[in-house]
């Protein structure tokens, strides 16, 4: 079962007025063993907010609760409705936008329902998890959808996810990897070593941009690989939200894997909810994996002069004249193999 976010939005116009003095109105959406949540409005600010209860009370135990662009969290430590338990709030502001916030608690709604009979501490922790996604998605400030380039990075990654999952890899290691949305330096990190994806669209060869100094270093990961993902527009090809669910089916058996897959992709800027604004196909190439060592012509810290303090450069990886080694032999050379061992 799933939190629709017309139920919510429904539940809130029935209790939404004036006059009823300081306090809650709730209405019950979902009550599972202890698990329970109500949608509600507190007065007399007159607000949208969804109340969770986890049972008893919430494991705070010094944690921070996240608060965001337009939203709040609170705990709300007296009964709510008649309802005797401790209750994790999320509330909109009032300059929050009220159709953002209804998908952010729709979602998070969702990822509390499918974690089935988790325990308290195990809810609490998703629901800090989602809720600082969706913090750091909203303070970007910017466009719900993904921008051309950030849409091609997000399937370059996911390709290499993909790639990963097909040949065995626990989803579980698979996604500890994967530092990318978390704006790691390197894209895959697995102990010293790391593979940085670069992925392009253009028809202008395969050139591909390094974003620092740093990021093919190979001091600073060691072995690190660039794994180079050439995309050509093709109307039967696959869409960014293809391959989100690509990915997602591989993981859907494991519950854990699939909460934090769906919140990396929420902190990559990928909203399910505009999964329809994405319409340009692709067709992708096999990734050319190379070994990025000092032979290889890129920019690091030691080959500039001190006075270049930051750069952002093109590489054309169709003319540097390294051959692929593929990414099972790179996994290999990385210490990892497909049993997560």
């Amino acid at each position: 079962m799933q939190t629709d976010r017309d139920v919510l939005q429904d539940a809130w116009r029935a209790l939404a007025g004036d006059g009823f003095g300081d306090g809650w109105r709730t209405i019950p959406i979902r009550r599972d063993g202890r698990f329970a949540m109500l949608a509600g409005r507190r007065f007399p600010e007159d607000v949208e907010a969804l109340l969770i209860s986890v049972g008893g009370r919430v494991p705070l135990a010094g944690r921070q609760l996240p608060r965001g662009k337009g939203f709040r969290v609170d705990l709300v430590r007296h009964a709510v409705a008649g309802e005797g338990d401790e209750w994790i709030c999320l509330s909109r502001e009032k300059a929050g936008n009220v159709e953002m916030f209804a998908r952010m608690v729709e979602d998070v709604a969702n990822v509390l329902e499918a974690a089935g009979g988790a325990g308290a501490e195990e809810l609490f922790d998703r629901f800090v998890r989602r809720v600082a996604a969706w913090q750091s998605f909203m303070e970007r400030g910017q466009d719900p959808v993904l921008g051309p380039d950030a849409e091609v990075g997000l399937f370059g990654e996911l390709l290499v996810m993909e790639a990963m999952l097909a040949i065995g890899f626990a989803p579980a290691d698979a996604l500890a990897a994967w530092q990318g949305p978390l704006d790691g330096l390197h894209d895959f990190v697995f102990g010293q070593g790391a593979i940085e994806v670069k992925c392009t669209a253009s028809d202008d060869g395969f050139v591909v941009t390094a974003g620092s100094l740093e990021q093919l270093d190979p001091r600073l990961a060691h072995p690190l690989y660039l794994a180079g993902v050439r995309l050509r527009p093709d109307a039967t090809g696959r869409s960014l939200p293809d391959v989100v669910e690509s990915v997602r089916r591989r993981v859907d058996d494991n519950v854990a894997a699939r909460a934090v897959l769906d919140t990396l992709l929420l902190r990559a800027g990928y909203v399910d909810a505009f999964a329809g604004r994405y319409s340009r196909r692709f067709d992708d190439e096999r990734p050319l994996v190379i070994p990025v060592t000092d032979s290889l012509p890129v920019l690091t810290r030691d080959r500039v002069e001190a006075a270049i303090v930051q750069a952002r450069y093109l590489l054309d990886l169709g003319r540097i004249g390294a051959g692929s080694v593929g990414l099972e032999l790179a996994f290999e050379k990385l210490g990892v193999t497909s049993n997560g061992a």
